[in-house]
């Protein structure tokens, strides 16, 4: 039994919020926006999503993306860059 089985959330993944922080919040923000992880909702500490086609399925997910002005590893202007619309959430691949 998964741990999400036995907190009575087996059936109720949109109950579901990630929190996480780094390399947590780059491996949690591809998982939900590539449509791996259907999730209620995603907050990253210092991640970035990188460039890349999206599932239509993280289209309306909550997701907040955290991000420190003066982080010397991922820059602030990461998570404000726009994006192709190939990569936005939501989006279709052609």
């Amino acid at each position: 039994m998964s741990v999400v089985e036995r907190e009575g959330f087996g059936a109720a993944h949109d109950r579901i919020a990630f929190v996480s922080v780094s390399q947590g919040a780059i491996v949690a923000l591809d998982a939900v926006a590539s449509g791996r992880w259907n999730l209620g909702a995603l907050v990253a500490f210092a991640g970035l999503l990188p460039p890349q086609p999206t599932s239509a399925a993280s289209k309306d997910k909550p997701m907040l993306l955290v991000q420190g002005k003066s982080d010397m590893t991922i820059p602030a202007q990461a998570s404000t860059l726009p994006r192709p619309s190939s990569a936005r959430p939501g989006s279709r691949s052609k």
